[in-house]
């Protein structure tokens, strides 16, 4: 995969890092809590943190990549007011060819310092008003795992929802992240279909465009969500309830732009709690049929963006060793060694359990392992990426 930017914009690097994620959520998220995003706006969904929606564009065609493409200025300059020296990073891939890729992809980006795994996950039809697990359920058919990493020039190229201008490129065209076809996912035509980000740390900004983000809130389909998680999996504030533009929601469906029809849209948010909360954002994506309750479009998108800001050179990274049974231990070596091996720390927890490594470059990952001739740990180590003072790197030993 390569991680791609223009100057300020996109800035062309190629990254050859994978690491599997353990990071899990079981947590039920009750009912009742949304708002509704306006269009081209912004929402609170809780103190600090924003949710940002643009207006929709499209179909394809020169003018309406150049309109999707202003899309996320909103986003930025809000994040800029908030972080002055931020410099945004956007992922692009023009090397990985076209083609399927099982899904869930563990730290399929490497972007500012953070890795981000994807997933597409299943949600019942009626998930607003019966308790679910935040993050819906995994795709029940094994076969039905997969993402199609398209060069298509629209995304979704049957649905002629359009790439932003920055992002098409016909002679080397970035890939597109496109849930299979509705006709190869017999088992799902009854449920509601999410994209699922997981970052490897919290984080204050996140961005992407989705194409043919089909949404409807009349009881005439299914509407279109999207919620933040923290670490512990549970949800931040309040979903966000996408409205269409349409004033008469019957009009939806054949086309109609405004519906989510053949549009692209970009949808963001901004944390400005101190500190970061964000572990994970689910996009779950509606559906224009007459009838409520008979599965949501598939989803596809492009250009995810993580903001960093160089303002910190160095962090503090800490955390406890104990055992299965609460107690600290002390005889132990935890060692830090950067993903590029240039970087290479040993220390000693203290009586209580407790370590750190102070001055540690940001920007960067790392792998933090441990080891002991009394204790074993399982996992033995952990991979992070570095953009902020980090606590609570811990590890239990097994009993």
């Amino acid at each position: 995969m390569s991680y791609c930017g223009k100057f300020v914009r996109f800035i062309y690097i190629c990254s050859a890092i994978v690491f599997v994620s353990a990071f899990t959520y079981g947590q039920t998220c009750a009912t009742g809590s949304e708002v509704t995003a306006p269009a081209g706006g912004s929402v609170t969904v809780t103190t600090n943190l924003n949710f940002y929606n643009s207006t929709e564009a499209g179909p394809d065609s020169a003018l309406a990549r150049t309109a999707v493409d202003l899309q996320d200025d909103a986003w930025r300059t809000a994040v800029l007011a908030s972080f002055p020296t931020s410099i945004f990073n956007t992922w692009v891939d023009t090397t990985t060819a076209q083609g399927n890729v099982a899904v869930p992809v563990s730290n399929a980006f490497l972007i500012s310092g953070v890795n981000v795994s994807y997933d597409y996950r299943d949600f019942p039809t009626d998930f607003r008003t019966v308790a679910a697990p935040c993050i819906g359920s995994q795709i029940a058919t094994v076969g039905e795992r997969l993402a199609f990493l398209a060069k298509t020039n629209p995304i979704q190229g049957t649905e002629n929802a359009p790439r932003p201008a920055s992002l098409y490129n016909t002679a080397n065209q970035p890939l597109i992240y496109d849930e299979i076809a509705f006709a190869s996912q017999p088992n799902r035509n009854t449920t509601i279909n999410a994209a699922q980000f997981t970052f490897s740390t919290a984080i204050r900004a996140f961005g992407v465009w989705f194409g043919d983000t089909e949404s409807r809130t009349d009881g005439g389909g299914d509407p279109m969500v999207v919620r933040m998680l923290d670490a512990a999996g549970n949800r931040i504030g309040s979903d966000v309830l996408i409205q269409p533009l349409v004033g008469v929601q019957t009009a939806c469906g054949a086309g109609i732009a405004g519906c989510g029809n053949q549009t692209t849209r970009w949808i963001g948010f901004r944390d400005t709690a101190t500190p970061a909360r964000v572990r994970q954002m689910v996009v779950i994506i509606g559906s224009q049929s007459t009838a409520a309750g008979v599965g949501g479009q598939r989803v596809a998108f492009i250009g995810p963006t993580i903001p960093i800001s160089p303002t910190a050179a160095s962090a503090t990274i800490s955390g406890r060793i104990t055992s299965a049974a609460g107690r600290s231990i002390s005889d132990a070596l935890i060692t830090l060694e950067s993903a590029d091996q240039s970087t290479r720390r040993v220390v000693r927890p203290n009586t209580f359990g407790y370590y750190n490594f102070t001055d540690v470059a940001v920007g960067a990952s790392y792998v933090i392992s441990i080891s002991s001739r009394r204790h074993r740990f399982e996992p033995s180590s952990r991979v992070i990426s570095l953009v902020d003072e980090l606590n609570g790197v811990d590890f239990v030993s097994l009993p």
